[in-house]
């Protein structure tokens, strides 16, 4: 529909060149329409958009959509986001955390890439993931470099007196000809008992070993040379985690699903839906993210509470699509579910 726009001079898109002109790029799930600054751009735009609905039948979701622009005038862009009922917003702006329209080359754009990531591997067990280095760059009693609790919340009375709380695990230990040398600064002499949890802390470190060479870095325990892997994620999960028995004919969906010729998208899609891990209005009240009662109930008919057997089968609206679809494939067949 765009590129037809184009050909009869209703949408102006993006001129890199005289011979060159990008006006849409589309991909999995997103659309960007890229075009000059003008009304008549606009009104193409909410005119093809308008009309991908009517002849879909399916709906643009104007909230998530956003309206950018590059040298534009802030007042045109905050008109043209009020007459296609979505926000405007500037660059550089993120997509999928990444940032997009920022500088590459400096390091203040990956910044919060690097921090989401070590959020996210702090979050494994250290069982699972350990640290390795010189021990340069990691907290002795505040990081859990070895084992599933820091330093600090293991020995709270030690961690109390120590001077320098932010210290890092070469401040404390020192590698030498003779093995490990400790390095201790208290504020005040330490006590009879945590004499005691200084020599626990003392057997804890026993086969800690740094090396000077080699800075500091995450290790993936559990695959080979410390390197991590799905399949080795998928081992360990699968040998250590917890067990569920599913019912023999819904293995056997499952089954078939992945076995035939439809897009894996809608493989993935169909898989969830048959184990109920789909993102609905029930789901998401589970995890708290939804805590208004009254936005619990189903998008279609406001009756019940939204999750998968009643979204995708009981709704009314549900039930009056299946059956045009059996009518348009001929078949008869009765769905039967409650809820």
């Amino acid at each position: 529909m765009i590129k037809r726009a184009v050909e009869i001079g209703k949408f102006q898109g993006y001129k890199v060149s005289n011979s060159l002109q990008f006006q849409i790029l589309q991909f999995a799930d997103d659309t960007i329409l890229m075009g000059e600054d003008s009304w008549n751009n606009l009104w193409t735009i909410k005119s093809v958009l308008r009309g991908f609905e009517m002849v879909s039948g399916l709906k643009i979701n104007f909230v998530k959509s956003k309206l950018y622009g590059i040298n534009v005038d802030e007042r045109f862009l905050s008109a043209g986001s009020s007459f296609l009922s979505c926000r405007s917003e500037s660059v550089p702006f993120k997509f999928l955390g990444i940032p997009v329209g920022a500088n590459p080359r400096r390091r203040e754009t990956w910044r919060p890439v690097v921090e989401a990531m070590s959020k996210r591997l702090s979050s494994w067990s250290s069982r699972q993931l350990s640290y390795g280095g010189n021990g340069n760059d990691i907290s002795f009693w505040n990081a859990k470099w070895c084992g599933d609790i820091p330093f600090g919340d293991l020995f709270p009375n030690l961690y109390a007196k120590e001077v320098q709380q932010k210290s890092k695990v070469a401040d404390r230990l020192l590698s030498g000809r003779e093995g490990l040398n400790w390095r201790w600064e208290w504020s005040d002499a330490l006590t009879l008992s945590e004499e005691q949890e200084l020599s626990s802390l003392k057997e804890l470190l026993m086969n800690v070993s740094l090396n000077p060479l080699c800075a500091d870095r995450w290790r993936w325990i559990v695959g080979q040379a410390g390197l991590f892997s799905v399949k080795s994620c998928y081992d360990f999960l699968a040998q250590n985690g917890s067990t569920e028995t599913i019912n023999s004919r819904l293995l056997e969906a499952i089954q078939m699903m992945w076995n035939n010729n439809v897009p894996s998208k809608v493989s993935v899609f169909g898989w969830r839906l048959l184990l109920e891990k789909l993102p609905t209005r029930d789901a998401l009240a589970s995890k708290g993210i939804i805590t208004n009662p009254h936005e619990f109930t189903c998008v279609f008919c406001f009756r019940f509470v939204e999750n998968c057997p009643h979204l995708f089968f009981s709704c009314n609206f549900t039930r009056m699509v299946w059956n045009a679809i059996f009518k348009w494939m001929g078949v008869t067949l009765l769905l039967v579910m409650k809820g």
